[in-house]
């Protein structure tokens, strides 16, 4: 199922084409990195956050989808512009909301019931795309040995990001809304397919290695895995079922006309916050 705004076929992403260009000086790698470079780095943040899941994944199309934000005199956002999530490299001025930031990343949604990937549908939004915006201006390193400078190691921003797109927040920000199976933020959380709300308590108790934790002002450090925390979270939105198969079917009939998964009832356009 190319080509729709959905699980099938994987979810499908854009880099837009001045990506490398507006980004390469900023970073502190001598020699720069090349663009093939960031570009591998991106699909690898990829690839992790679908490592181990039958269903999810994702595809670059950027050779046939130009990345779009929303046009501001656009009346209907949500319907989704360019890929399912997009990638761009812009300042401040060009985009006000990554001022201060490495990275921000937003997204549009339906309220309409998604569909997940244990064939279930639940009460909440159906997000049709997500914007994944590096600043412009910020300072970036590929070489891991570069952390410490100040500046975001690029990989682990864009996994950050991505995790955004995934509809998962800061566990580190809001410790009181985290739920754990038992207690031990570093264990795996099993996740039930059909319920997966089932043996899942409120847990202040967060892992500080996760992904997905707030920088607070300070620049992405170097996390190239996904904690069990991270995984948690992915298999909650996205529940593994047994042979990769969701409840009454495969997953490419899964969300037609939709892309992610979202569980909690939110306004047309929530947004991740701000890393």
């Amino acid at each position: 199922m190319q080509g729709v705004r959905g699980l099938g076929g994987g979810i499908e992403y854009a880099i837009a084409a001045d990506f490398c260009a507006t980004l390469i000086p900023q970073f502190l790698d001598d020699p720069k990195p090349t663009c093939a470079q960031l570009r591998d780095a991106v699909r690898r943040a990829f690839d992790r956050w679908s490592s181990g899941h039958p269903v999810l994944r994702f595809v670059e199309v950027s050779d046939r989808v130009p990345p779009q934000l929303p046009p501001p005199e656009a009346r209907d956002p949500w319907r989704g512009f360019g890929a399912e999530i997009d990638l761009f490299a812009l300042s401040s001025d060009a985009f006000p909301r990554v001022r201060g930031l490495g990275a921000v990343t937003g997204y549009w949604a339906l309220v309409a019931s998604p569909t997940g990937t244990n064939g279930r549908s639940l009460s909440g939004v159906s997000i049709t795309s997500a914007d994944i915006v590096l600043n412009a201006r910020s300072c970036f390193h590929l070489d891991p040995g570069l952390s410490g400078r100040r500046c975001n190691h690029f990989e682990s921003l864009v996994l950050h990001e991505i995790g955004h797109a995934l509809d998962l927040h800061h566990p580190s920000e809001n410790a009181h809304r985290n739920f754990d199976s038992d207690g031990d933020p570093y264990n795996v959380i099993p996740i039930d397919c059909p319920v997966p709300t089932r043996g899942l308590l409120l847990s202040r108790s967060i892992d500080e290695r996760a992904v997905m934790n707030r920088g607070l002002g300070e620049a992405m450090p170097v996390i190239f895995g996904l904690s069990n925390d991270d995984l948690g979270g992915r298999n909650f939105h996205y529940p593994i079922c047994p042979s990769g198969r969701a409840a009454g079917g495969f997953a490419d009939g899964l969300a037609a006309g939709f892309l992610l998964l979202a569980v909690a009832l939110r306004d047309r356009r929530p947004t991740a916050p701000p890393c």
